[in-house]
Formats: C-alpha cells, structure tokens, sequence
C-alpha cells in the first residue's frame, strides 16, 4: 500500500465516523411517547440500553441493538432467535421481587426499558426509563417495533423488520390454503381447569392468518382467554392443540395428569396425535417480532408437515409471494 493510499482511507474512514456523529446528533433531540404515555426528550441516541423483560430484549434484538445490561429470563438469553451465544456476555442483573436498582445504575445506562411506571418512577433520579408499550394486536407489535425504532434512530430497520414478518406470515398463509379451515387451539392447564386462547391472543391472531383459530372470549370483559373444564375444551375439538406449559412440572406430568381424565383422550387432536407441547417462556405472546416468528417456524412444521417439512427460508417466502 503507497503513502497516498493509506491517507485516502484513513480520510475516508474518519469522514465515515464524522457524518455517523454528525447524523446521530442531528437527528436528536427528538420527543418520543412511551407505552405509558410519558413524553420523553431524548438529547442523543441512546447507546447504553438497559432491559428489565423479555419483550424489550426482544424489541432491540430486531434492531440488531444489544443491551448492556439485562434481567431477561436465563432460557432465552443465548436463544439465537436474539444474539444467540453472544448474548452471554451481557451482563445480568439481579431480579428479586424487581431488579436491583444499584445493579441498573452501576451499569451506567443512557435508556432503561421498563415495563410499568412504577418501574419508571422507582428509577427517577437515578436513570431515565422507557416505559415499553403492551402490544395486544398484531398492528399494535409493528407500531411497538417502529416506535424503538424512533427512539434509537433505527427508523428503517424496524419497517424492514416488520415488513420480513409480514412477508414471512403471508407466505405460510398463502402456501398453507389445502389447510385453511384446519381449527387450532392453545391451551393451558392449572390443576385440572384449562385455559383456552381466544381471538384476543395475539399469537391466536397469528394462527388465524394461517389456519384458523376462531375460539370466542366467554365473557366480554376478558382479555386473551377464559378458563374453563375439560368438558368445555371438548366441545370446541379443534383439530390441533398447543399446549403451554406454564407450571414448575413437566411435561410429561402435565401429560399424565391429563391423560388420566378419559374425556381427553376423546379430543381429535389427541386421537390424530396433534398435541404439541411448549413451555410457557417459550410462547412469549408475540412480544417481539424475533418471538413471533418462532412461534410460526416452529409450529408450522409441526402442524402441517405436509406442507411444511422443514420452516421456510428468507428465499422461500420470497418464492411463494411471488408465485400467481
């Protein structure tokens, strides 16, 4: 490499860092709305980011935007739907009936994510929080999505990242039209009562677009599902089952329970072996888009095999949408 060309790069190289600079600091202050309806000014971009719960971890996983600092559950933290192995780097803190406040500040962050105000407020002088919107539709998960993208200038990222899922459960949706009308069912069991997913879920709105998951709150002041018996779980007999495991047990002790009741096993799902178990922290009710679409990789292949052998790639999808 000549002399003249080492200084052109290195010109060209400190030109890139000064306009990245530049743009992040031009570009704020910006004002933003969190999801408890707080105005926040934020200066600069965040960069030190702080995350109490899965959601968030999530939301800035889309964003390829790692934390400094998390709470999140231990299972999901190398998940590779987020940073993969990477994510054991991040450093944890400490979460008793909440997180250790020292253990927040001391990780010297610009923005902490939060899930409620009283979160929000117990950090007040000590760190500025975001209060993370609760997403209870699926239009209201992409506005999530762009709404951090807003907040960490990544305004392009997040409407690539919602259009991808859009695109990715379109696709399943159109690829899947033989099984249309197929009924499927998440469920619940809590010593001996049941509780089933209704049309409020937003996971069950994600399997509505691709089969159907038509299942009617009981009442009309419930929120994403209703409990019930065994009985009634019978009398919706959808064709399949997802079932949540949220207890300290095991699956095959949840199993057995069930099975012991004979009036499970006169379900079509079980009698066509189309029960699919999953751990609760593992359904994360579509809190984030990399969550979302774990739940459709993961289940399509099990529920239509046929159609579905393995999940789809990025190519895939882009083959079925274009497809007359």
């Amino acid at each position: 490499m000549t002399k003249q060309t080492f200084v052109l790069i290195s010109f060209f190289a400190v030109l890139f860092l000064f306009t990245n600079a530049l743009a992040q600091f031009s570009d704020y202050p910006r004002t933003v709305i969190d999801g408890a309806g707080r105005e926040l000014v934020l200066e600069s971009r965040p960069e030190r980011l702080v995350t109490y719960y899965n959601d968030s971890f999530g939301m800035l996983a889309t964003l390829g935007v790692m934390p400094v600092a998390q709470s999140v559950n231990p299972e999901i933290l190398v998940d590779p739907i987020y940073f993969g192995e990477a994510g054991a780097n991040i450093t944890t803190i400490p979460y008793a009936d909440s997180p250790d406040l020292e253990a927040v500040v001391a990780a010297e962050p610009d923005l902490v994510f939060v899930n409620s105000e009283e979160e929000a407020q117990a950090l007040e002088g000590l760190a500025t929080a975001f209060v993370t919107p609760d997403p209870a539709t699926l239009e209201e998960l992409y506005d999530a999505v762009r709404l951090y993208g807003r907040v960490l200038c990544k305004e392009a990222e997040a409407e690539a990242a919602v259009t991808a899922f859009q695109n990715r459960l379109n696709a399943y949706a159109k690829a899947n039209t033989a099984n249309a009308e197929t009924t499927i069912l998440k469920l619940a069991s809590y010593e001996g009562e049941f509780s089933v997913a209704t049309t409020g879920d937003p996971v069950c709105q994600m399997l509505e677009v691709v089969a159907r998951c038509p299942w009617q709150s009981a009442s009309p002041d419930e929120g994403w599902g209703y409990e019930t018996s065994i009985e009634g779980v019978l009398e919706l007999d959808p064709d399949i089952l997802i079932f949540n495991n949220w207890t300290d047990k095991s699956d095959e002790e949840i199993f057995a329970e069930v099975n012991a009741n004979p009036l499970w096993n006169e379900l079509a799902a079980v009698q066509n072996g189309k029960v699919f178990s999953t751990p609760g922290y593992d359904n994360p009710i579509a809190s984030s888009l990399p969550a979302a679409r774990k739940v459709l990789d993961t289940y399509m292949p099990k529920m239509f095999p046929e159609v579905f052998p393995e999940a789809l790639t990025d190519e895939q999808v882009q083959e079925i949408l274009t497809e007359n």
